[in-house]
């Protein structure tokens, strides 16, 4: 989303320091001059118990009053089994249902925790290839999810994968095709970009890429990375030209959430927070 006023605001992606409390991050974020933190969404959130849900509610709400917009990453990780890593996938016919029964769960806690930005992938397919078969479930399930989304006042957007059936924006678009006009249109659906899955694919130039989604664009995932390596390293030391992103996104404006995130290097605890902000800024 563009808009002639508005500035960027910086997020960091909790998953960088897995090891630490989010009530504890609140503050050192505030300080070192994040606006949002983005909380993945995690196994023990699929319940039904009325005081799990209530302290999984109190907990999330507590970042929203700390000053900080929480966003949720409903990609979580072993959430249905110890052994597979991956989320049911919403484009999979045998696994669908239980995707969506699942994000619109999430959809309803966030309206309840203030949480107005909820990103997740759609996964891979049974079929090979972007079938139209598979489009149209898609088009379905996510218009369902865009109306449930608009009713509490939550966006949500789609982030590529590897490997998923939305890996780029065009096939973003393309999926709105096949949607019906009001959930297509609608502000509650937006693009989730990611930066280290655009450079992996070799959609250069990243910041012109980025310009053309700016009226749908509700944040940005940024990690820095090295060729041939999958996962981030720490800001800084990477290949990517982190500030020329950074500028392009400033020039627009663009009034959207930037998330830092650095996994796998959670040990240096809140210096790959402060590296990563300054490297963004050009400090």
């Amino acid at each position: 989303m563009s808009g002639g006023l508005a500035t960027m605001r910086y997020g960091f992606h909790a998953s960088s320091l897995p090891d630490h409390d989010l009530a504890s991050l609140a503050g050192p974020l505030r300080e070192l001059g994040y606006e949002s933190v983005v909380v993945r969404a995690r196994q023990s959130w699929i319940t039904t118990d009325v005081a799990e849900l209530s302290r999984l509610d109190s907990g999330l709400m507590s970042l929203s009053q700390s000053g900080l917009q929480c966003i949720i990453d409903a990609d979580a990780k072993f959430s249905i089994s110890p052994w597979d890593r991956d989320a049911p996938r919403l484009a999979r016919h045998s696994e669908s249902a239980a995707r969506e029964t699942m994000l619109r769960n999430w959809i309803e806690l966030a309206g309840r925790v203030d949480c107005r930005l909820l990103t997740f992938s759609v996964g891979a397919s049974d079929a090979s290839g972007d079938t139209e078969a598979v489009l149209q479930q898609l088009a379905e399930c996510v218009s369902r999810l865009v109306e449930l989304a608009s009713s509490n006042s939550v966006t949500i957007a789609i982030t590529p994968h590897a490997r998923s059936v939305i890996e780029t924006a065009s096939q973003f678009h393309r999926l709105r095709q096949w949607m019906p006009q009001a959930a297509a249109s609608s502000p509650s659906l937006q693009w989730a970009a990611d930066i280290g899955v655009m450079a992996r694919r070799g959609e250069l130039p990243l910041a012109d890429r980025l310009r053309r989604e700016l009226d749908y664009l509700a944040c940005v995932y940024l990690s820095d990375l090295t060729t041939g390596n999958e996962g981030d390293v720490r800001f800084g030391t990477g290949d990517l030209a982190i500030r020329r992103i950074v500028e392009a996104l400033e020039m627009e404006p663009f009034d959207g959430h930037l998330i830092l995130r650095c996994e796998g290097h959670g040990d240096a605890g809140l210096a790959i927070a402060r590296e990563a902000i300054q490297t963004a800024r050009g400090y």
